[in-house]
């Protein structure tokens, strides 16, 4: 699978709404470890097919960051049933597969 990008509050709602538990990536292009966390991330979409997915720039989605109050990034949370379920700021790798792993064993 890949990483879906919002790119609307009423898409990121809507998604809320109808997906039991997804995974979202807050980032910003200008941030040098969102850059450098990005495409591991994207490895974890395809190596977690279980998963979903998503991301969000917060520069251009202000929106969504601000609706959810993302401060600061790289910052991951873990949806379940429209509420967050659990959240991590940070940089390491090994804590975000971690995190990642964390919610596909809930999928197990």
């Amino acid at each position: 699978m890949s990483v879906t990008k919002f790119t609307s509050l009423e898409i990121f709602k809507k998604t809320l709404k109808e997906k039991e538990s997804f995974m979202v990536f807050y980032y910003a292009t200008w941030d040098s470890n969102s850059r450098r966390l990005l495409p591991i991330y994207s490895q974890c979409a395809v190596d977690n097919p279980e998963i979903e997915f998503y991301s969000v720039d917060v520069d251009p989605q202000h929106e969504i960051a601000e609706d959810q109050e993302v401060e600061k990034v790289p910052h991951f949370i873990i949806y379940k049933n429209g509420i967050i379920q659990t959240s991590y700021y940070g940089t390491s790798q090994k804590k975000l597969l971690n995190f990642v792993e964390s919610l596909a064993n809930t999928k197990k």
